[in-house]
């Protein structure tokens, strides 16, 4: 009796870790995924960098990083709009560093004044960015966990629907 106690209370933890997994996996990967697929229809436009800075976040242990962050203008539909690089997810794929000279080396990549290209929302046309989503590693790796432990979620749920029939007959 104890054992089987026992054995419940192990299965629903597991059950609780694998939801806990499949919902974090999944979420990340699919939030990207929303991503990419939402951007790909936005516009492309030319737009000019007025502003190049370093913007930084502190890390658990008080470390801290570092990242560069271009303010940039462009024209849609005859009006002219402002915009950061990294006022919303994914608008640029950001690149920390562990030294602000590394920063403020990557954003001399897009200097004040030079000519970029930007990409804005048809349907709101402040809401721009400088690059595109991409689909990194990490997003892989989660995406490649959540199928695996989706897959093997299905798999053992179908192999207790047939231990319990054939115990039934």
């Amino acid at each position: 009796m104890k054992l089987k106690i026992f054995g419940s209370a192990l299965l629903l933890l597991l059950a609780l870790l694998v939801v806990g997994l499949l919902g974090y996996t999944g979420a990340a990967a699919g939030k990207k995924l929303y991503y990419l697929a939402v951007e790909r229809t936005w516009f492309p436009v030319e737009a000019t960098v007025t502003s190049v800075r370093t913007i930084s976040k502190t890390l658990k242990y008080g470390k801290h990083q570092w990242a560069p962050s271009w303010t940039y203008t462009y024209v849609a539909n005859g009006k002219s709009y402002r915009a950061e690089s990294t006022a919303i997810a994914y608008g640029y794929d950001v690149n920390w560093y562990d030294f602000p000279s590394a920063a403020a080396r990557d954003g001399s990549s897009r200097a004040v004044g030079s000519i970029v290209h930007a990409y804005f929302d048809a349907g709101n046309p402040p809401r721009s960015m400088l690059d595109r989503a991409t689909f990194d590693l990490v997003d892989a790796i989660n995406l490649g966990i959540f199928i695996l432990v989706l897959a093997n979620t299905a798999d053992f749920l179908r192999s207790g629907r047939r231990r319990t029939e054939r115990r039934s007959r």
